[in-house]
Parts: structure tokens; sequence; C-alpha cells
């Protein structure tokens, strides 16, 4: 997903939500891209991308909460028990971070493919047995 697609899809995905009393979630996966360092973003304190992403995310819950407010009081009665009410709309998200890998970068030489399949892809945490499952799947 490009960083212009990301805001723009979680707050399709609340007010969808929002609109029919869905529990629809999204995923967004963004690589660590820093902002240009002389760029009004970066001057703001938004060193990455993610940043960026991340507080238009947030400001993309005001108005679907807002809507729905005024959509839930604007309706009667026996509607309302099929709409969710504002204050149990999920706006929120969780950002999680991944670790380094252990897996050691391809080579794709055919000169020499037989040393990179007996090669571990595994790091210096794991024992021994770890590696010869990595080798295994490896050659699956």
């Amino acid at each position: 997903m490009t960083s212009e697609g990301f805001a723009t899809t979680a707050y399709a995905t609340m007010q969808l939500n929002a609109e029919d009393g869905g529990n629809r979630n999204y995923l967004i996966i963004l690589l660590l891209e820093p902002t240009d360092e002389n760029s009004e973003a970066y001057k703001e304190g938004y060193k990455t991308i993610s940043d960026i992403g991340k507080e238009r995310i947030r400001r993309a819950g005001v108005p679907v909460e807002e809507q729905a407010t005024k959509a839930y009081n604007a309706t009667d009665t026996q509607q309302r028990q099929q709409l969710k009410k504002p204050d149990k709309l999920d706006i929120g998200f969780k950002v999680f971070e991944s670790d380094s890998t252990n897996l050691i970068k391809w080579n794709s030489n055919r000169n020499n493919l037989h040393l990179q399949l007996t090669m571990s892809g595994v790091g210096p945490r794991e024992t021994p047995d770890h590696k010869g499952i990595s080798r295994f799947c490896l050659l699956r």
C-alpha cells in the first residue's frame, strides 16, 4: 500500500463500521521510510512516513465519531437499536513494530546454490534443533 492510501483505507473502514454497525478491521504495513529533513512534516516532528500515517488515522476517527453521533441523535428510538452507540465505536488502532530477521540474505547465484542450501538461515539465539528445522523447511 502506498503512503497516500493508508489513512483513506482506515477512514473508509471506520466509516462503514459506523454506518452499518459492522466489525471490519484493517491491516496496514509500512516501512520506516524517513521524511525529508527539509519538509514541514519533519519540522513538525514526523520523522517517518509511518508517523504521518498514524496521525492521519487518529484524525480520521474524529469526523467518523462526530457523524455517528449526529446520525444516532437524529434517529428515532426504534432505529437506534440498529445503530452502534457512538461511544462504542472502535476508532482506535494498534501499532506493531517488527524485530530484526534471523534469516540470512539470499544470494541467487546458481553456482553456489548447493552451498546456500546447506547454510543455516537462523540467528545465534537458536539451538541446533532449530537449525535442522530451518534446513528442512528450506529444502521442502
